[in-house]
């Protein structure tokens, strides 16, 4: 019967000394898209942690703009406000006429996966319902002109 042992090594040791001094754990780093695992001593394990308490202290968790403490990044801005109305005006509109993909199946705005999109078709009539729209206002804001006399 054969047996397989693995020992790991103190990698920071091995490459400063070329010494095999037996690891205790594995630490993983990562940095400027690598990452490392580490075998090391509990000693060189805490050497690590110490040296980079600070940095992470300071950052925060990926995909986060701010550090956790701060609140504003919960809280829409009026810009993204604003365009979510938007969006929902354009797939209203939509809605209340039909309009509906070449397979007939979905609304045109939205993707089979669920996901919504604009085509540029879609924009186009919706600009045009709007400038209609506007163009309507104007007359009804504008007084009415009487029949100007005609002369031969």
């Amino acid at each position: 019967m054969r047996e397989l042992q693995v020992v790991m090594s103190d990698d920071l040791i091995f490459a400063q000394t070329g010494e095999r001094v037996p690891a205790e754990e594995t630490v993983v780093i990562a940095l400027d898209g690598k990452t490392r695992e580490l075998d090391l001593t509990a000693d060189n394990a805490k050497a690590v942690r110490e040296t980079l308490l600070p940095f992470l202290r300071a950052g925060h968790a990926p995909g986060q703009n701010m550090p956790s403490d701060n609140s504003r990044g919960s809280t829409p801005t009026p810009s993204l406000i604003l365009s979510r109305a938007r969006q929902k005006a354009i797939r209203d509109w939509a809605d209340s006429r039909g309009l509906r993909s070449a397979d007939g199946k979905r609304p045109i705005w939205r993707t089979e996966s669920g996901g919504y999109y604009y085509p540029h078709r879609l924009m186009k009539m919706y600009e045009a319902y709007l400038a209609a729209q506007a163009r309507e206002t104007d007359d009804d804001l504008l007084p009415a002109r009487e029949a100007e006399p005609r002369y031969p």
